[in-house]
């Protein structure tokens, strides 16, 4: 079949929308129609070039939508379930997998890595060639073939909009507060940058009850957003605010969780200083 898609050809270029050619999916696999997809700040670096992501490639990790086919040995999803897709598909049975460390599956690695199917093949194809699928989704197409284990079947009533964004930048968020900080009623919390995973990070905590969520962002027009979602205090980084003064006022000793949602050196480094003797930081940018 034909579908548009938008295409990464070269680092640093813009996307070209183009009709590819996709094919059937094969054993264990399943055409998607795309309903919803998120923008993620890991899609720019696969434009930057800092992914290391092979071309050309449709972008695109985090979406939603319809089963329209399937191959054979589907036995995860049916036709017509509404699903959100995951870039981090697991096959339960390699020995990270064993070891609960499913987000570190072996089976699927390399062609998360490459940007293929499981067998390291392409569905996707133009006159060129074979075209690459980000993460292996490429979810920045009218229609998609993804491994059935990347399919996450939801309740029909949930937006597609909304589900999309559980694909990356929620489960990210909300995952890091409990699962891995495992916050707590009456903690005390940082977080540094507000972009879709620290809000993410900042509905986690809310959800866990805790007593102070003090965000840090230069972008003052996020304030009324992370208040509206549970912040108690917004600090506004700029030049000649003491960040770390800032915090140790609002938290008495420092936090007792930090959050770095960026993905900056030094940014991460200043996230130690804003964390009280015995806390936590967690680095998710």
């Amino acid at each position: 079949m034909q579908t548009k898609a938008a295409v990464l050809y070269n680092i640093e270029s813009n996307l070209v929308v183009e009709t590819l050619m996709l094919e059937e999916p094969r054993a264990g696999e399943v055409l998607i129609k795309m309903s919803a997809a998120g923008i993620c700040h890991s899609d720019v670096h696969a434009i930057s070039g800092q992914a290391k992501q092979k071309l050309p490639c449709v972008l695109g990790h985090e979406g939603a939508g319809v089963v329209i086919s399937s191959g054979k040995k589907v036995d995860r999803v049916k036709l017509g379930d509404h699903v959100v897709l995951s870039w981090l598909p697991s096959c339960k049975n390699c020995q990270q997998c064993r070891k609960g460390r499913t987000h570190l599956c072996q089976t699927y690695q390399t062609a998360v890595r490459e940007g293929t199917l499981i067998d390291g093949s392409c569905r996707f194809s133009n006159k060129g060639g074979d075209v690459r699928q980000l993460g292996i989704l490429g979810c920045w197409a009218e229609n998609v073939v993804v491994p059935q284990e990347c399919c996450v079947p939801i309740d029909k009533t949930v937006p597609f909009n909304v589900a999309a964004l559980l694909g990356c930048a929620v489960t990210t968020g909300v995952g890091a507060t409990l699962n891995r900080a495992k916050v707590q009623a009456g903690d005390t919390v940082v977080i540094i940058g507000m972009g879709g995973v620290g809000l993410s990070v900042l509905m986690g905590a809310k959800l866990q009850g805790a007593s102070k969520i003090v965000c840090i962002d230069s972008n003052v027009a996020l304030r009324d957003l992370a208040l509206d979602l549970g912040c108690t205090d917004f600090i506004v980084a700029e030049k000649g605010v003491n960040l770390v003064s800032k915090v140790k006022e609002l938290t008495n000793i420092g936090a007792d969780y930090v959050f770095e949602a960026v993905g900056k050196r030094e940014l991460q480094r200043a996230a130690i200083d804003y964390c009280c003797p015995g806390g936590q930081v967690t680095y998710l940018g």
